[in-house]
């Protein structure tokens, strides 16, 4: 598998790369998103006037999202073949709606 780089890449330049890759660095981004909103989240409750080291903890993550094979970023335990993270999403989802509604 190629990085998540390279896969983007791809796809910007018109390329269609495979189904396979195209899951994983879907995931990959999913989790930079949710990552880098906690990440502001925490700058806004915990240390509004300091968010030097979230900011830096945040770039640091997608570099190194960036550089890598979209399904060795994430691993197992955020594999979207894994069953027991398909679980643990199924509950969060759940929970995220019940709390929000």
């Amino acid at each position: 598998m190629r990085t998540l780089a390279e896969i983007v890449e791809d796809v910007q330049g018109g390329g269609t790369p495979d189904e396979e890759e195209l899951r994983y660095a879907v995931s990959v981004l999913g989790s930079l998103v949710h990552a880098g909103g906690s990440a502001l989240l925490r700058v806004a409750e915990l240390n509004p006037t300091d968010p030097v080291q979230e900011f830096s903890d945040h770039v640091a993550r997608i570099g190194a999202a960036w550089r890598s094979q979209p399904k060795q970023w994430l691993g197992w335990d955020s594999d979207p073949a894994n069953p027991e993270y398909q679980e643990r999403r199924r509950a969060a989802t759940e929970h995220a709606r019940r709390t929000l509604h």
